[in-house]
């Protein structure tokens, strides 16, 4: 005991640069803020430790990403509509009614490959991800 309380003296100078002062107390015992059980502890460190918690918020992220990506090879589709109704009575040809709607779909592909590559890229940190999360 007193050798530990030695060594607990030279690691507490070296890291301040000076001894304690004062009276030294017995630390207190910690058993009883233990789980009775490792699968308690467990459950508890995957519900509220910070690194899990980052590693499950870091796969969702990247499921995103990949949702993202392919939604890029799917095409956009614009509409616009306008319609003007005049009435011209003291013009010849009296109301005028005009309506119009147009509808465009842009479909952006690339012929190298590079949307899909780009998803496979995602589709692999997201493996990187779930590993990461499966180690956490």
């Amino acid at each position: 005991m007193e050798g530990q309380v030695k060594l607990a003296l030279a690691d507490y100078a070296e890291v301040t640069g000076s001894m304690p002062t004062g009276e030294l107390n017995v630390a207190m015992d910690a058993s009883d803020m233990l789980y009775p059980t490792a699968d308690e502890a467990v459950s508890q460190a995957v519900e509220q430790h910070p690194l899990i918690l980052s590693a499950a918020k870091t796969l969702e992220a990247e499921d995103e990403e990949v949702s993202a990506e392919w939604g890029t090879l799917m095409p956009t589709l614009d509409a616009e509509a306008s319609a003007l109704k005049r009435d011209k009575k003291e013009e010849i040809g009296g109301e005028v009614v005009d309506q119009r709607a147009i509808m465009r779909m842009n479909w952006s592909f690339s012929t190298g490959g590079g949307q899909l590559a780009r998803i496979k890229e995602q589709k692999a940190e997201r493996s990187e991800a779930l590993a990461r999360n499966a180690q956490a």
